[in-house]
C-alpha cells in the first residue's frame, strides 16, 4: 500500500514538473516573440551632380516621415522621386544605400530582398508592354528611363515604401537602420552620360544590364 502511494505521488510530481516546464517554455516563446521587434530608423539624402554648371540642378524629392521605431513586417512609407530644379534637361540615376547597425555597434546584413524589401519598386523587366520608368543597371544604380526637363519630377517614384523582413533574428533587436538616397545627374548628350557614369568615352557599355538602358537614353539624347 505504501509503495502504491509513493508511486502515485511520484507520478503527480512528474506531472507537475512537466506542467511547470511547459509553462516555462511557453513563457520563453512569448518573450522571444516580442523582444527583438523594434528598430530605430534614420535617413540621409545626398545629391551628386555630374557637372558644375550652376544651371544644372537635381534633387531627391521624397515623402518620408521617420517613424522612430518600426517592427519587422511593418510597411513604412518612403516615396522616392527626383526633381529637376535647374534650367537644363538631364538624365538621372539613383543609388540606394542601406545600413543596419546592431545595438552593440556591429554591422548587420542589409540586403534588398533578404533583410528588407522595397514596396512598389517600379523597375522594368524589359518585357513587351512593361512601361515602368526605372531600370536596374546591376551596378548598384537604378536608372530613370526618360529625360527630366526643367521643373519636372520623375513620372513615377523608384519605390514607395520599405518593409523589414519579419523573420529577422534576435541580433537585430534595437538595431538602427539608415537609408541613404544618392542621385547622380548627367547632361543628355550621349558622350556626357556614357563618359560620366560608365567612364567609357562615347562607347556603348558592354554590360548586358546597361545596354538596354543606353539604347533607351541615346534615343532621348
Amino acid at each position: 500500500m505504501k509503495n502504491k502511494i509513493m508511486r502515485t505521488l511520484s507520478r503527480i510530481h512528474r506531472c507537475r514538473l512537466l506542467v511547470l516546464l511547459l509553462a516555462v517554455l511557453i513563457s520563453l516563446t512569448l518573450v522571444l516573440s516580442t523582444t527583438f521587434s523594434w528598430f530605430t530608423q534614420s535617413d540621409k539624402i545626398t545629391n551628386t551632380l555630374e557637372t558644375k554648371d550652376l544651371g544644372f540642378s537635381f534633387k531627391v524629392n521624397e515623402v518620408f516621415s521617420p517613424p522612430g521605431t518600426i517592427t519587422p513586417g511593418q510597411d513604412i512609407e518612403k516615396v522616392v522621386n527626383v526633381k529637376n530644379t535647374g534650367d537644363m534637361p538631364g538624365f538621372v540615376r539613383v543609388l540606394v544605400l542601406a545600413e543596419i547597425i546592431s545595438a552593440d555597434g556591429d554591422v548587420l546584413e542589409a540586403k534588398p530582398g533578404v533583410t528588407f524589401a522595397f514596396k512598389s519598386l517600379n523597375v522594368t523587366d524589359w518585357t513587351p508592354g512593361n512601361k515602368k520608368m526605372w531600370a536596374d543597371g546591376k551596378d548598384g544604380y537604378y536608372y530613370y528611363l526618360d529625360k527630366l526637363e526643367p521643373g519636372q519630377t520623375t513620372k513615377e517614384p523608384l519605390f514607395s515604401g520599405v518593409m523589414l523582413n519579419p523573420s529577422l533574428g534576435p541580433e537585430y533587436e534595437n538595431a538602427s537602420m539608415k537609408i541613404e538616397i544618392k542621385v547622380e545627374a548627367s547632361e543628355t548628350a550621349r558622350e556626357k552620360y556614357r563618359g560620366g557614369w560608365w567612364r567609357n568615352g562615347d562607347n556603348p557599355p558592354a554590360s548586358p544590364a546597361l545596354k538596354p538602358i543606353d539604347d533607351t537614353l541615346k534615343g532621348l539624347a
